[in-house]
């Protein structure tokens, strides 16, 4: 497992100010240093399991293909504000590879599985933030030799992680709702609650949620985190992601939604 980092966090949805000497916010909190997102190339046919999750009425987040009726995505990408809970599954589609209006799949979710711990406060953040997740069982499988779900990081993996191995985040940021950015390689800056949270440099700022954070291994991509929040450390906000996996000790995996 990812050891403990001193890297002093507070937790936040709404970022909170750095101390007095660190080097001012950038616009778009969580991108650390230069902005290093770029387009997706279109030759990278892996991720095309990587979509948008769209919620009717308006709004997205990023989710992730992880079985061929799976969607892992963030709770609080879920929330309704009216109702005060999470939307209806019947109001959530999600739309595989969408690129300026073409897409490799589309489904609307029939099921929300999350953990059963999950709760929010009145701004629709999830108190426990270990609590989220979600996956979206959706109507029908999205089939297709083209859209190989994305795996989950087996133990090697989260260990090459640990020792320094690179990272790279796919996702749909609000200021590029459009063309899905990657951001490659980036790295693990360390960990806290207990290593169940990953502090990286993968740029990702608000509305980024949603995003798998992955490792390139020789086999291809396989999922390590999912992109959450952001979060102010010392040195200023910096992305936090939930360690995600099959292991029993990990939050969600395809056994955990069945």
């Amino acid at each position: 497992m990812i050891r403990h980092s001193l890297v002093a966090a507070a937790l936040a949805w709404a970022c909170t100010g750095p101390a007095a000497s660190a080097p001012p916010e950038p616009a778009h909190p969580g991108i650390v240093g230069r902005d290093d997102r770029r387009p997706l190339p279109a030759a990278e046919p892996e991720l095309a399991a990587i979509g948008r999750v769209n919620r009717e009425g308006g709004g997205f987040c990023t989710g992730t293909l992880i079985a061929r009726d799976q969607v892992l995505t963030a709770a609080h990408c879920l929330w309704d504000a009216r109702r005060h809970g999470l939307l209806r599954a019947d109001r959530l589609h999600f739309v595989a590879g969408w690129r300026r209006g073409t897409y490799a799949g589309h489904a609307r979710a029939k099921l929300v599985q999350h953990d059963p711990s999950l709760r929010f406060d009145g701004t629709g953040a999830p108190m426990d933030p270990l609590t989220d997740w979600a996956v979206l069982v959706l109507e029908q499988p999205i089939d297709g030799p083209e859209l190989p779900p994305l795996p989950f990081a087996g133990a090697a993996d989260r260990l090459s992680v640990s020792e320094g191995g690179p990272l790279a985040r796919v996702g749909y940021s609000p200021d590029r709702p459009h063309m899905p950015v990657l951001v490659e390689p980036c790295r693990l800056l360390g960990a806290i609650e207990g290593g169940r949270l990953l502090l990286h440099d993968c740029d990702a700022s608000y509305g980024d949620a949603g995003s798998p954070i992955l490792l390139r291994t020789k086999s291809g991509y396989r999922i390590v985190g999912l992109q959450t929040l952001v979060t102010s450390t010392r040195n200023g906000a910096v992305p936090a992601a939930l360690v995600v996996g099959q292991a029993h000790d990990l939050p969600v995996g395809p056994s955990a939604v069945r």
